[in-house]
């Protein structure tokens, strides 16, 4: 699961550069909105890995749903702090940048759990 959380990081700098091609300011919303999905992305990951191995399931379940509250909470918290500290940033490339990187997360998450999952079988 870490290495998905560097796969997501590499994405989001590798857009973010490519978006200052088209201008400083598109390439640092893009970034910015990288970072509201990451940082929070990267704390619920963490969270949720301590309780990897849990024999109760209820514990495991609870753990992952309180966090992924968390997660979308802290994502809400960094989009309302970019947009009322006004630091320049253009609203639709940062909010498409926050729903791109979520859907490459959820795509990343899955391909990497069914590799484990695969992997698990075959031991």
């Amino acid at each position: 699961m870490v290495r998905g959380l560097w796969i997501e990081l590499a994405a989001i700098l590798a857009v973010a550069l490519l978006g200052t091609a088209v201008s400083f300011t598109v390439g640092y919303s893009i970034f910015l909105g990288g970072m509201v999905y990451a940082l929070p992305h990267v704390i619920f990951t963490l969270m949720s890995l301590r309780r990897i191995g849990d024999s109760q399931s209820a514990t495991l379940l609870l753990s992952v749903a309180v966090g992924f509250v968390g997660k979308l909470v802290l994502m809400g918290f960094g989009l309302a702090l970019i947009f009322t500290q006004g630091i320049g940033a253009e609203p639709l490339p940062l909010i498409m940048a926050v729903t791109g990187f979520y859907v490459l997360g959820q795509i990343v998450t899955g391909i990497l759990s069914s590799m484990a999952a695969a992997a698990a079988e075959e031991a």
